[in-house]
């Protein structure tokens, strides 16, 4: 039995020092940190060219493909190009095209427009977004950290049953011959 926690102490042991991050060799490339810098929906930095370029070149395909971060990219690659300031992104204006009131949904207007994204479902999903784009999102390490340890019961009981299975039963006392009922 002590030889069975010791061989599960140093399993827990290796697989908790494989999950550890390693220390970075080197600074992240400057399209990783372009990208990291979208993640709000918005560039705030100034960046090479070819940082906007390689990009676009090693944008994600689920990125790229459900949210508007090409676009995004490429409209701040010609703001830099043209020497402007990278100019704000479609998802991060509010209101549409009339004058407030007017039915615009702009900040003053009476139809209830609020800023997108807002109440509990809205600061639930920033909390649990990824800090940076190849970062693993959090609902799955839960579910891999709730899939381990249905594992870990499931082996326990396949173990504690085969020790069960082990055991020499206890014969009954038998009784001395001369006191029967």
């Amino acid at each position: 039995m002590k030889r069975i926690l010791l061989l599960a102490s140093i399993a827990c042991a290796l697989v908790a020092a494989s999950a550890a991050p390693s220390p970075a060799a080197a600074a992240a490339p400057c399209w990783k940190v372009l990208l990291n810098d979208w993640l709000d929906g918005r560039i705030d930095q100034l960046y090479p060219v070819a940082c906007y370029r390689s990009a676009i070149k090693h944008l994600p395909t689920d990125i790229d493909t459900y949210s508007s971060a090409r676009d995004d990219i490429l409209r701040a690659l010609q703001a830099r190009v043209a020497g402007k300031s990278a100019p704000a992104n479609k998802n991060s204006q509010q209101g549409g095209g009339g004058p407030p009131g007017k039915g615009g949904g702009g900040p003053d207007s009476t139809n209830g427009g609020g800023p997108a994204g807002s109440g509990p479902v809205g600061d639930a999903a920033r909390a649990t977004a990824p800090s940076s784009v190849d970062a693993v999102p959090l609902p799955l390490i839960v579910l891999s950290g709730i899939a381990g340890m249905l594992l870990m019961l499931g082996s326990a009981a396949f173990l504690a049953r085969r020790l069960q299975s082990r055991r020499v039963p206890a014969r009954p006392a038998e009784s001395p011959s001369g006191q029967n009922r």
